[in-house]
């Protein structure tokens, strides 16, 4: 996909106010897949010093979403798995990687994984949506 097409994805996050928050970044899109990253911020760190794991979780929803909508459809999260395999610790930003493993014509599951900043397996899941074809909100990729 052509850069715009990153940019405008990124726009989908900056309009929302909670992924603004969080920082999200964007940094690859094409047809059923996204990746992205969130950066450290002091803010969403558990009482450990670690990234906390709602912060995570909503990052990889975020993405996965993405992935999801990057067929047109407009989705709704239906049921999350994420597995915290270790803590995401001593790190400039966690990256995302979100594939669509399945796409039905209601339900469309994405998997993902994210990684440190030193290449190292923090998180796995999937994420299933309700799809509705054809039907992103109007406005979504506005320019």
């Amino acid at each position: 996909m052509e850069q715009i097409e990153i940019a405008e994805y990124q726009k989908i996050l900056e309009r929302n106010p909670f992924c603004k928050l969080l920082g999200l970044e964007v940094t690859s899109v094409s047809e059923g897949h996204v990746q992205g990253r969130i950066p450290f911020d002091s803010r969403f760190q558990n009482m450990y010093g670690d990234y906390h794991g709602g912060a995570l979780y909503a990052a990889a929803d975020t993405f996965c979403g993405l992935a999801a909508i990057t067929y047109g459809s407009y989705v709704t999260t239906i049921d999350a798995n994420m597995q915290y395999l270790r803590a995401g610790r001593d790190t400039e930003y966690i990256t995302y990687d979100a594939s669509v493993i399945k796409r039905g014509r209601t339900i469309t599951v994405v998997q993902f994984s994210c990684c440190d900043d030193k290449g190292t397996l923090i998180n796995t899941g999937t994420f299933s949506f309700y799809s509705k074809e054809n039907a992103c909100p109007a406005g979504i990729f506005e320019k």
